[in-house]
């Protein structure tokens, strides 16, 4: 009896610590950090930690590799590089896109949802620190003046942020540095993702393109 109870008392201890890693989980703040340098060649970092980097998750992408990798303290308990890597076939992909009809899946209630999701996470994850500089040209100068335009109101919006980009009309260039820092709240982002996930007009929207799916394979 005494050996059912003291094992009980250990069930309880195991449980009551499996609920607070997973309450500190949601609720400490994580912090992240992305940065690029986008040339003819693409390096670009992503980092998120969990208390000061006890829990760490790294993403590293150049132009011809893709690293990815959980850190605990400073053991690897994940890379995606020990794995063997298997080129998988997406066969069909091309003819679905070509084949569906996006209207028919999308309406305007469910764009508006779509819509204000993404708002709401901006504001969550909006970073303390953005500092992005460069050089960008395309091939018609009319649509570098539309991106001028819209990076002006960006510029105007987020008055905190660091933004230096300047137009090259005669040229066919791209030349970026980014360097954004910030935090969020996991727990706030979940509950909003089940939110938009439990939404009518997004359940209908995926019966839809399900069904849609169907019927082309």
């Amino acid at each position: 009896m005494e050996g059912i109870i003291l094992a009980l008392k250990i069930l309880i201890i195991i449980l009551f610590i499996v609920i607070a890693l997973i309450l500190m989980l949601l609720v400490s703040p994580y912090t992240y950090v992305f940065k690029g340098d986008i040339k003819e060649n693409i390096n670009v970092k992503f980092q998120i930690k969990w208390l000061l980097g006890i829990l760490r998750f790294t993403c590293l992408k150049t132009s011809d590799n893709f690293e990815m990798k959980v850190y605990f303290i400073i053991f690897c308990i994940y890379s995606n590089l020990k794995k063997h890597k298997k080129v998988k076939k997406n066969i069909g992909t091309k003819t679905v896109f070509n084949k569906m009809n996006f209207s028919k899946v999308l309406n305007l209630n469910s764009v508006e949802t779509l819509i204000e999701y993404f708002k709401y996470i901006l504001l969550i994850v909006k970073p303390n620190k953005v500092k992005i500089k460069g050089i960008y040209g395309l091939e018609d100068p009319c649509n570098t003046g539309v991106i001028s335009a819209i990076i002006s109101m960006i510029k105007s919006r987020f008055l905190s942020a660091e933004i230096d980009m300047n137009p090259i009309f005669n040229e066919v260039i791209l030349e970026i540095f980014i360097d954004i820092k910030g935090k969020f709240n996991l727990l706030l982002i979940g509950f909003r993702t089940i939110k938009l996930l439990l939404n009518k007009d997004l359940r209908h929207m995926k019966i839809n393109s399900k069904s849609r799916m169907r019927r082309i394979f």
